[in-house]
Formats: C-alpha cells, sequence, structure tokens
C-alpha cells in the first residue's frame, strides 16, 4: 500500500515536471534564428564599438553617443520595441525583441540581450513598426518609388496624397586641415542628415519628389490643387516650410 502510493506520488511529481517544462517551452519567446531565419547577419563584436555605448561586458546600452562625433546615425538613442514582418510575411511581435534602425544604409538592428546584435537589410523586409514612448515610426517598401528601400510613412492614403520619407544619414570623416596659413574641415567626425520626401500622387500610381521649399511643394501637386496650396503658404507665410509644415499642408489638401 505505501508503496503504491509512492509510485503514484512519483508519477505524479513526473507529469508536473513535464507539464512545467512543456508549458515553459510553449510560452517562451522565439529565438533570433527563428524569427529571422538566416537571411540576417550578427554585427561583429569589432565593430561593435562603432555601434554605441559599450558598457564592458558587450552589451550596448545606448546610441548616438560616440566621443568627437557629431550628429546622429541611428534613429534611437536607445533600443525601442516594435514589430517586424519579414519578407517571406511571418510576423514578429514579440516583447522579447528591441530594435533600432541604422540612418546610413535602411538597415534594421535588433536583439535579445544587446550583446548578439542583429543587422537585417531592407530586402528581407516587407515592413517594421518601431515604438518610442508615444509615437510610432512605421517603416515600408513603396515599389512606385523604389521597391529596395523602406520609407518612413508620414501620411497614407489609398485616393488621396501619400507622404513619405527616405530616412538617411550621411557620414563625413573628420578632415580638418591647416597649412601653416590657412584651417578648413571639421576636427571631429558628423553624421550628416540627408533626408528626402516623396510625394504619392492620388491613384498611387506616379510620385514626386519634393523639397522643403515653397515652389518645389506646389509643383508637385496636381494642377487642381495648386490655387489651394498657394492659398495655405499665404495664410501661413510666417511659418518655417520644414517637415511638420510639408506635413500639415499634404493633410490640407486630402481633406
Amino acid at each position: 500500500m505505501i508503496i503504491a502510493v509512492k509510485r503514484i506520488c512519483a508519477v505524479a511529481l513526473l507529469l508536473a515536471v513535464l507539464c512545467i517544462a512543456v508549458n515553459a517551452q510553449l510560452s517562451a519567446p522565439p529565438s533570433m534564428s527563428s524569427a529571422f531565419g538566416n537571411f540576417s547577419q550578427f554585427i561583429s563584436k569589432s565593430a561593435l564599438k562603432n555601434v554605441g555605448n559599450n558598457n564592458g561586458n558587450g552589451a550596448v546600452n545606448g546610441f548616438n553617443n560616440l566621443e568627437n562625433t557629431q550628429g546622429k546615425r541611428f534613429l534611437f538613442d536607445t533600443w525601442v520595441k516594435g514589430r517586424v514582418t519579414t519578407a517571406q510575411g511571418s510576423t514578429v511581435n514579440s516583447d522579447s525583441f528591441a530594435y533600432n534602425f541604422d540612418k546610413t544604409n535602411g538597415n534594421l538592428l535588433a536583439t535579445q540581450n544587446k550583446v548578439d546584435i542583429l543587422t537585417i537589410a531592407p530586402d528581407n523586409l516587407q515592413s517594421f513598426v518601431l515604438v518610442y514612448y508615444n509615437k510610432t515610426y512605421s517603416f515600408e517598401h513603396v515599389p512606385v518609388i523604389d521597391p529596395t528601400k523602406v520609407y518612413l510613412s508620414l501620411i497614407k492614403s489609398t485616393d488621396k496624397y501619400s507622404l513619405y520619407k527616405l530616412v538617411g544619414t550621411t557620414f563625413i570623416k573628420a578632415n580638418f586641415r591647416n597649412d601653416g596659413i590657412s584651417q578648413s574641415g571639421n576636427m571631429y567626425d558628423e553624421y550628416k542628415e540627408d533626408n528626402q520626401y516623396y510625394i504619392i500622387i492620388p491613384g498611387g500610381k506616379a510620385y514626386k519628389q519634393v523639397s522643403l521649399k515653397r515652389k518645389a511643394i506646389i509643383a508637385a501637386l496636381d494642377d487642381a490643387d495648386k490655387d489651394k496650396a498657394d492659398a495655405y503658404f499665404k495664410q501661413h507665410r510666417d511659418e518655417d516650410v520644414n517637415e511638420n509644415f510639408l506635413t500639415e499642408i499634404i493633410l490640407y489638401l486630402n481633406k
């Protein structure tokens, strides 16, 4: 009787342990390789020093803080949460992953431990969404402009104007020169903003690249909207023509 009870207790304990193990496996977050496959590659340890703040144990905890460097290579100063759809159509939506965006090449960075960091090229992604505090940044391919790149969606419409931004940054190495008579260049490395803006014309089959200038914006619009845009500029003549202005005028035209 006692032996039978002990056996029953042992079997019950074994089953409990197996259930815990199975549940843990089912609820465990996906690994880097299972989530993103073989199309991405890890950043080498030697290259991590050029990525961000290394705390000595190999972990990258911050970005855009390299010494003797101005400007920002990465979209965010820290890791952020997000959601990714791969080129194969699978969705990675797990809080175990953190991301950042490299503005110099359009690659997405992904990690689970801030040590092993994947860099994923645009052609291996369909789209991705990055969330920084309460602001959402949605990136996607826009085939009518260039199917090989990802663009930040500022305004998206199926029957009116859409507005996209190609987020870019150009690296300029320190180039200070002193020939004893004159000096030129800078003593620091610099990441210089090189963003480009695109307006998708209603119908979605054509686009115009625009600069942040009144003449360029009006020229990019359909003829039927030029007078309306001109009136908007006159009403806001004291405002700077920047990204926010461009977004607001497109929203105004879409009403």
